[in-house]
């Protein structure tokens, strides 16, 4: 197991709970958050990201993005794109619960023989 003290260079996690709008077109809202992910890795400052979504039973979608640096965050945040995107919000979404954390360690395993 590889452990990382991640205190220089911090990674930040970024996790989004996001409930629909009933009748919300939600093909198009991801289609939107696809791009906008494309937008930030594009971006100098921001760089690659990782991305990670997956859908409960009731039907709450929660993504979280792992940023390199707090940076990199508040940068994606300012972006022209994403401040568009945004004031879209309301059409997709009844309700998104925002979380911002540090990566304070990281461990990884690698049990292929």
């Amino acid at each position: 197991m590889a452990d990382s003290d991640t205190s220089a260079g911090t990674p930040v996690l970024a996790t989004f709970e996001i409930k629909a709008r009933p009748g919300a077109n939600l093909e198009e809202a991801l289609r939107l958050q696809q791009h906008l992910h494309e937008v930030a890795r594009a971006t100098p400052g921001i760089g690659e990201i990782g991305a990670t979504s997956w859908t409960n039973d009731e039907g709450t979608l929660l993504v979280v993005y792992t940023f390199r640096s707090m940076d990199a965050l508040k940068a994606f945040v300012r972006h022209p794109e994403h401040v568009a995107a945004m004031k879209r919000g309301k059409e997709f979404f009844a309700s998104i619960r925002t979380q911002i954390a540090p990566v304070v360690k990281q461990s990884e395993s690698d049990f292929a023989p």
